[in-house]
């Protein structure tokens, strides 16, 4: 299951990059369902990966594991969002 999921978000990943980078034409309808399908299946993906990765965990790990896997998702946020700035900013200047 959690290869199938990766699967589907490499492939997401792939139609929006490629979209973005102009070598496929996507309607704006189907590139938001697309870009909300692939931020819903990477915090799906991401929850039972934390939960995979605990359960073979010692106890005394498991909420330091939780803790950084929260982090590592927040981190990766922030820095998106700041890359999305950066582009926008970058893109209006054009």
């Amino acid at each position: 299951m959690l290869g199938a999921q990766l699967t589907l978000r490499a492939v997401l990943f792939s139609v929006l990059l490629a979209h973005l980078l102009r070598y496929v034409i996507v309607p704006l309808n189907a590139f938001t369902a697309l870009w909300l399908l692939h931020y819903f299946a990477g915090s799906f993906l991401s929850s039972q990966i934390d939960v995979t990765i605990v359960r073979f965990a010692p106890v005394a790990l498991r909420k330091a594991i939780s803790r950084r896997n929260m982090l590592t998702n927040y981190l990766g946020l922030a820095l998106s969002l700041a890359v999305d700035i950066v582009l926008i900013f970058a893109l209006q200047g054009i």
